[in-house]
């Protein structure tokens, strides 16, 4: 497999994945990735591919280990279903609340 796949490449979990290759040289593989994930390289793949959501564990796991705390903040937003909810930021007034 390629170090650059390309049906991947616009994949937020991808470019995270290989912009910390760039400080750790095991994360360069899906291989290498999967390992210190402590998943399947085929979910991994899966995942990256935008086959499969990722899931919630595994995106803590993802932002931990690459660096990339905007992986958190674009699952908040796009994948998880509290965040998916219309005008959830207007509906929210206070903490307290």
């Amino acid at each position: 497999m390629g170090t650059n796949p390309t049906k991947a490449a616009d994949n937020i979990y991808c470019r995270c994945r290989k912009e910390a290759a760039k400080y750790n040289d095991r994360l360069s593989s899906r291989e290498g990735a999967s390992e210190m994930l402590n998943i399947s390289v085929s979910s991994l793949s899966n995942y990256e591919l935008g086959l499969t959501p990722v899931p919630t564990d595994v995106v803590v796991r993802m932002a931990d280990l690459y660096g990339a705390p905007e992986l958190e903040a674009c699952y908040c937003k796009n994948d998880c279903p509290i965040g998916k909810r219309q005008n959830i930021a207007t509906k929210i007034r206070g903490i307290e609340q």
